[in-house]
């Protein structure tokens, strides 16, 4: 369902946490490390593909009598097109998995959009799941850097930056390794 008008940024994030650990208890039980959102949108019933999206579109949810098309841009590496899917799933999370057929949900290679409470969403909830609290706090006790992070998870850097800031606000992350 979509996010109450009145929340803050702090609440949103922490709504986008709680529903990607809802999701990866409910849709990923190995907890292995490398979590595969396309398999994760499969499970949610949405159907991933990839397609030219053009200079300026990076991802679409697209509504279908039948379901949920998720498609992410085809021109993007392996790590971008991972992160596009799971904040594509966040988007279908946060409208509690409703989008009327024919209805088409972009997201813009733009600044514009990034600060709409549904944006914030997905982007938390995109790096939530593709990094899951224990194990990055885990490779951190480990003193494992941001790259060996990133690597390990198979995501982009900036992710493992952007997870550790949220949590140490939280009191919950070491720092990274120097």
């Amino acid at each position: 369902m979509p996010l109450p008008p009145d929340l803050t940024i702090d609440e949103i994030r922490a709504t986008a946490r709680r529903d990607a650990d809802r999701i990866l208890h409910d849709h990923w039980p190995s907890r292995t490390t490398s979590v595969d959102p396309r398999a994760i949108a499969h499970a949610l019933g949405a159907r991933v593909r990839t397609a030219p999206l053009g200079e300026h579109a990076w991802g679409m949810l697209v509504g279908q009598a039948d379901g949920v098309d998720l498609v992410v841009d085809d021109h993007g590496s392996e790590l971008r097109s991972r992160f596009a899917c799971a904040h594509k799933i966040g988007h279908l999370v946060e409208r509690g998995g409703a989008i009327s057929p024919q209805e088409a949900l972009t997201d813009m290679r733009s600044a514009h959009h990034r600060t709409r409470a549904e944006e914030t969403y997905a982007n938390e909830f995109a790096v939530a799941l593709l990094l899951p609290e224990s194990p990055f706090l885990a490779a951190r006790a480990n003193g494992d850097d941001d790259v060996a992070i990133a690597r390990r998870f198979l995501v982009p850097p900036v992710a493992v930056r952007w997870r550790g800031m949220h949590l140490r606000r939280e009191g919950k992350a070491a720092r990274p390794a120097a």
